[in-house]
């Protein structure tokens, strides 16, 4: 409903969830005025503690839809070794670090959104999540 209206959404979750193939999902992938982009959480700054106790960056996947290209653009992209190494066990009770967005990632989204909205010419922007 709110694409029919001209207004923007952005919808996250961890890549790999199931919630990519729920049926509405998949009908919402589906429409050619949406995109996804697969984001490596630690390009932003998401960090966790590994086994000896130490702060490093974590990979932790994630998808972002949204039918504002400004936002996926801003999103669009892995790591590709930016970080000599990761934490990689985000999971085993540390999954909860990864619930608060780090700073560079609402940065990135307010980014996303504001050229959006100078781009639409309209001054506003519906964001869901």
């Amino acid at each position: 409903a709110l694409l029919g209206r001209g207004r923007h959404i952005i919808h996250e979750h961890p890549w790999g969830a199931r919630s990519w193939d729920v049926r509405c999902m998949r009908d919402l992938i589906a429409d050619s005025r949406v995109s996804i982009a697969k984001v490596a959480r630690c390009r932003y700054g998401l960090q966790t503690i590994d086994d000896k106790g130490e702060p490093g960056p974590a990979p932790k996947r994630t998808g972002f839809l949204s039918c504002s290209w400004s936002v996926v653009e801003d999103f669009d992209g892995t790591c590709n070794g930016e970080h000599a190494k990761h934490t990689k066990k985000i999971f085993e009770g540390r999954a909860k670090q990864a619930e608060v967005y780090p700073p560079a990632l609402w940065q990135a989204m307010c980014r996303g959104i504001g050229r959006q909205k100078l781009c639409d010419g309209t001054g506003t922007a519906a964001v869901g999540r």
